[in-house]
């Protein structure tokens, strides 16, 4: 059936009619298959399309019905009737599951993991006047993605060949955020049409969603919420748009943006843009404005701060840092336009390689772009063009002459020269064709010198990558090296020969240091279904490796065998921190390994500040992607000797317990954790606030990104110290009962005694709760003192009968005078660049109550200083006071102090003398 549209592909049908032709009464019915075809599926047939109608015809009237079905999910429903000028109808279409579409929709749109229900229904009636029709739209729970589009209600009318007149159409998000669209659509008179289109806080991934389904291509963007507001008027030919729109908190090629707006306003020919992307909020933004007429840019600029490398998409694999600024101005058509783009590079670095800075220029010609750029101190020069027309094909060359690059962190130098080339096209960014000849290639640390004896040749053509043959030489000891690899995986290498471990601090961090002799003689071969082929051994003897956050290990030895798609008689030894580390076994090379492992007596800090010594055994199994190691550590000893203060404490509490957990990646494979961890004890905390000894009983699993804890830490015995006051702790303990929160439980109990001049009291302190809303209740062998007595007891060593006040009493006042704050104070009084900084609990002169007081103070010039101070009970009061040096024996002092509910504010004058007395040359006093 040539006349079908070419989406039905070929269809059959089968059909009846019945009936006189006069008078005219035929009943009809036709059924049909037909094998749908999509040009972006390349002509692929599809699930076939079953559909079938029938109905009546007479001289004034009929009837028809027709239903249809597709992919088990795709239902259409119609039925009309009509008489005598009176007509009624309707079509119903429904999609029962949006995830049985997925044949049909492209790649890009098949990834957006499609889910839920859609329908739309079309009515229309006439009954002795004009036609009268309503359109009307609804879905529920539509998933892109991780969003959902809760609830979708659109509905639009119309008369005859009047406009249709869309009601205000309603979406929203399960996050609340809404989508609106009403106006008018004339079909008739265009110049009638006007839309208006309004978004409040909706998902980004939902507008990208349908982007992704229109365009057919995977859009780089997701996450966020956007918020804004189109308005279109006039003829399509012709229009009015105006457009304002926000995104916020999203994510563009996997990497974080805090916000992107813009705005773009079109009268006739004549628009205009502007726009602005900050990744962070209110810095590292990028500008961009333009304006002109049709499809001819009058003006174009772009400008911005420096935007830091590591965030730019592709260079987090490469660690490249440094910092990024653009700059540029253009105009002429929008297709190919003339003018140039500069980026500038500030302070780049490879690992921890420093390059330098560096400027790339690309001028604008309507049909060619020169690229010219110069970094690194001339050290390197870059020369290409763009041909701006069909795919955009390239072509750059480079230039290096002596690059000398220094690590940062470890000892070695690079020295690099040579040539590179490259060819492709940035339409569908391919590269076809590349080589790269370096003329230098120069390893230093020290004395150890590890260079190419002749050019290093690589090419790439279409999909075939080739590393010639080369050797690298370090006194008598030569390296081997060549590859080949075909896109798909094929691969072969051949390494042959010695060198040293030193290569490994081209990793950069963690791996600070390096070095001990290998001898390597290996066959390497890789085919396209994924199969390994290799043959050869590796010895390492006496090596020596530094990884942050792991102590030293000596005397590496090392042995593995590979044959075929198997590695075994791997083994791997070293002296680590006064012990010794195994691993050892066998594994595949396409599937995992099995190997296993040991501690023996292995010391060092673990952690942050956790000082102890390790035993302990177990395994490392299961498929590369994800790793396990298993097994039971004893710690033998143990000591955390970190002192503890305000800051500390809040910092912790702040990225612990009251942000959301954040998951560090630490690996690209996660490597998950299998591990019990014991100590009958000699763990000790051994600070500024505790001399406590510990045991240990705790399981570490979830990953090395996002470790997950359980069990129990008890305290044996020992001391904790507050405001001077020691505490006996008597045993508790602390209970990860979540392992996924960190956030443990507390049991702790602890007994100090204060002396007084009423007597000598026992007050034990028990502290329950989670550790972000610890309860703490105390108690004293005298059961007649009241919670505010004990506080006081230990805070100022008075009850409140003998401070002489009663209801004034502040105990959360006297109890902060129990915390550890002298390196608080030493700290904030450093960050706050005063000369003194204190919190003290003090007794109010009129009332008697105890309560905390913050004093800040600052010597203003060389003998005037001053002091203010507040406090915060059942009474807030403000003092100032200035303080004026006159002599070395005499000072003015100028008080001020605010008024209170008892006593109203005051100001006071003083003259304050000092007067040294003669010391004895002697003394009966203990020294």
């Amino acid at each position: 059936m040539k006349g079908l549209p070419p989406i039905l592909g070929r269809t059959y049908l089968n059909g009846k009619v019945a009936g006189p032709l006069d008078p005219l009464k035929l009943e009809w019915e036709v059924s049909a298959q037909s094998e749908p075809r999509m040009a972006w599926l390349s002509g692929a047939s599809l699930p076939p399309a079953r559909w079938r109608a029938q109905g009546t015809i007479g001289p004034h009237e009929g009837k028809f019905q027709g239903r249809a079905s597709w992919l088990d999910s795709v239902h259409v429903t119609g039925e009309a009737d009509w008489s005598d000028g009176r007509q009624t109808g309707h079509v119903r279409a429904e999609v029962e599951d949006l995830a049985r579409m997925a044949p049909v929709l492209s790649v890009a749109g098949r990834n957006l993991g499609l889910r839920g229900r859609a329908q739309a229904t079309l009515h229309w009636q006439k009954a002795g006047g004009p036609t009268e029709m309503e359109l009307a739209v609804g879905a529920e729970r539509i998933v892109v993605w991780q969003s959902t589009l809760k609830e979708l209600r659109c509905t639009a009318t119309a008369t005859n060949a009047g406009p249709w007149k869309i009601t205000p159409c309603f979406a929203a998000d399960e996050s609340g955020g809404t989508l609106r669209l009403s106006g008018l659509w004339d079909l008739g008179d265009p110049a009638q049409n006007q839309l208006e289109l309004s978004a409040n806080e909706l998902s980004v991934d939902l507008l990208i969603g349908v982007g992704t389904l229109l365009s057919g291509r995977s859009l780089p963007v997701s996450q966020g919420k956007a918020t804004g507001r189109l308005t279109y008027r006039g003829r399509p030919a012709g229009p009015e748009i105006s457009l304002q729109a926000a995104l916020r908190e999203f994510r563009a090629y996997g990497r974080p943006v805090a916000s992107l707006s813009g705005s773009f306003d079109l009268r006739g020919r004549q628009w205009q843009l502007s726009s602005e992307v900050s990744r962070r909020k209110g810095a590292e933004t990028v500008r961009l404005a333009a304006r002109g007429e049709g499809p001819t840019i009058t003006e174009a600029s772009l400008s911005g701060d420096p935007i830091d490398l590591s965030a730019v998409a592709g260079s987090s694999g490469r660690k490249l840092k440094g910092q990024l600024r653009l700059e540029g101005d253009w105009r002429g058509s929008l297709t190919a336009p003339s003018g140039t783009l500069k980026a500038f590079f500030q302070g780049v670095k490879v690992a921890d390689l420093p390059l330098g800075d560096g400027e790339v220029t690309i001028s604008f010609q309507p049909h060619e772009w020169d690229v010219r750029g110069e970094a690194f101190a001339s050290q390197v020069e870059i020369d290409g063009k763009v041909f701006a027309r069909d795919d955009y094909r390239f072509s750059v060359a480079a230039r290096v002459v002596g690059l000398d690059l220094v690590s940062e962190q470890s000892r070695l130098q690079v020295q690099v020269g040579g040539t590179a080339r490259a060819s492709g096209r940035l339409a569908e960014p391919s590269v076809d064709e590349a080589e790269v000849l370096l003329t230098e290639l120069v390893l230093l640390r020290d004395t150890y010198r590890l260079a190419a004896t002749a050019p290093v040749r690589a090419w790439l053509k279409k999909d075939v990558f080739q590393l010639e043959p080369f050797e690298l030489k370090s006194g008598d000891s030569r390296i081997h090296i060549q590859s080949t690899w075909r896109r798909g995986g094929e691969l072969q290498a051949d390494i042959r020969g010695a060198s040293d471990l030193i290569l490994l601090e081209l990793l950069g961090a963690p791996v600070l240091a390096a070095n001990g002799p290998i001898t390597v003689d290996l066959q390497i071969a890789r085919t396209v279904a994924g199969v390994w082929q290799t043959q050869g051994v590796m010895v390492l003897r006496e090596g020596f490796v530094e990884i942050d956050g792991i102590p030293p290990a000596s005397s590496v030895q090392g042995f593995a065998r590979l044959e075929g798609e198997t590695f075994r008689d791997f083994m791997l030894e070293a002296e680590v921190g006064g012990g010794k580390f195994v691993l050892a076994g066998s594994g595949s090379l396409a599937h995992g390994a099995s190997l296993s492992w040991s501690l023996n007596e292995v010391a060092g800090v673990w952690g942050e500040d956790f000082e102890a010594t390790l035993s302990g055994t177990g395994n490392v199994q299961g498929p590369w992607q994800r790793l396990t190691v298993a097994g039971d550590v004893v710690v033998s000893s143990g000591l955390y000797d970190r002192n503890i203060a305000l800051p500390d404490l809040l910092r912790w509490m702040r990225e612990r317990l009251f942000a959301p957990r954040r998951v560090q990646q630490v690996l690209r494979v996660p490597v998950a954790l299998d591990l019990t961890i014991h100590s009958p004890g000699n763990v000790f905390i051994d600070n500024n606030v505790a001399k406590v000894e510990l045991w240990l009983d705790l399981w570490v699993g979830g990953t090395i990104g996002e470790p997950l804890v359980a069990g129990r830490i008890g305290v044996i015995g020992g001391e904790v110290t507050a405001q001077g006051r020691t505490f006996t702790v008597t045993g508790g303990t602390v209970e990860f009962r979540d392992p996924a929160t960190l956030n443990p439980w507390l049991n702790l109990l602890a007994e100090t005694r204060v002396g007084s001049p009423q007597g000598e009291y026992q007050i034990t302190a028990q502290v329950t709760g989670q550790a972000d809303r610890p309860r703490v209740h105390f108690s004293a062998d005298d059961p007649t003192l009241a919670l505010d007595d004990i506080v006081s007891l230990l805070a100022t060593g008075r009850t409140r009968a003998m401070a002489g006040q009663g209801a004034g009493f502040s105990p959360a006042g006297a109890a902060l005078a129990l915390l550890p704050k002298r390196e608080a104070e030493q700290r904030l009084q450093r960050w706050l660049g005063v000369d003194r900084f204190e919190v003290a609990a003090t007794q109010a002169r009129d009332t008697g109550a105890v309560e905390p007081r913050v004093t800040i103070g600052k010597e203003l010039a060389e003998r005037l200083y001053a002091s203010a101070s507040t406090s915060v009970g059942v009474q807030s009061r403000q003092t100032v006071q200035l303080e004026y040096r006159w002599s070395r024996r005499v000072s003015l002092l100028g008080t001020w102090e605010s008024a209170t509910a008892q006593a109203a504010g005051a100001f006071a004058g003083d003259i304050k003398f000092r007067v040294e007395f003669l010391r004895s040359p002697f003394s009966l006093m203990c020294p």
